[in-house]
């Protein structure tokens, strides 16, 4: 692990190669941006997948996934399960909106299942 200075942090923030408080190379895509799950794999794989690439622990990976479930529970039409890729953005606030109205949960669980769903692939 290299130790950088003050100054070349500086500089580095100032080209824009500093994310998420660690340096990385000019050019080239921060983990997000750069990984792809496997196309072919179910959801729950897919999202494990990126889970692990992101280093998640493993109960926070078990409690993100119970969060994606109910994420997909509470917009389930007819019996049938919809896609996140098929939900607009609006349906995240919906679900947020849910848990604080009628679930009636602290402000820290709706951030424990925002981050959850940030993990679900494009």
């Amino acid at each position: 692990m290299h130790v950088y200075g003050y100054k070349s942090c500086f500089l580095a923030c100032q080209e824009g190669v500093v994310k998420d408080g660690a340096m990385i190379a000019p050019g080239t895509t921060t983990a997000r941006e750069g990984f792809l799950p496997k196309p072919k794999a179910k959801l729950k794989d897919q999202f494990h997948e990126v889970a692990r690439f992101k280093h998640l622990s493993s109960r926070s990976e078990e409690s993100y996934w119970g969060w994606v479930v109910r994420f997909l529970k509470f917009h389930r039409q007819n019996g049938q399960w919809r896609h996140p890729r098929a939900l607009q953005p609006a349906a995240v606030s919906a679900f947020l909106s849910y848990l604080a109205t009628e679930r009636s949960v602290a402000a820290a669980t709706q951030n424990q299942a925002l981050n959850a769903l940030v993990f679900l692939p494009d």
